[in-house]
């Protein structure tokens, strides 16, 4: 659904956008680079840089997340995870469908298992 205030879009929901907003230039390889579109109301936004998690075990994708900081991924923030494809929580840990463990559950946030799992795409420099 296009619109919608905080949406993360899609390929095909950008160029549903680009039509709705004829002055859009927006760069599609972007979204290959791990960006992610936000609309409100019809209207582009920002495009905000995403990580995509994925397991170690079975190279599923976890979830997409919104990194700050150059740093190293050690904890997800449960607020800036903006997809979620493949993930149980059990016994206050966090794991992959394939019965990987990629996390202890601490309340607001993920400890994440470094080894566990592998990220792609862009972290802001903040």
């Amino acid at each position: 659904m296009v619109g919608r205030k905080g949406f993360c879009a899609s390929k095909n929901e950008v160029a549903q956008v680009s039509t709705q907003v004829p002055s859009l230039s927006f760069p599609l390889p972007l979204l290959d680079q791990g960006f992610s579109l936000l609309a409100a109301e019809g209207k582009i936004i920002y495009i905000q840089p995403m990580l995509t998690l994925k397991c170690s075990a079975c190279r599923r994708k976890l979830w997409k997340y919104y990194k700050i900081g150059q740093g190293e991924v050690h904890r997800c923030h449960k607020d800036r995870i903006k997809k979620v494809w493949n993930m149980e929580e059990r016994g206050g840990k966090v794991y992959c469908s394939c019965g990987n463990a990629v996390g202890i559950d601490r309340g607001s946030y993920y400890t994440m298992d470094k080894k566990a799992f592998t990220y792609k795409g862009t972290k802001t420099n903040s």
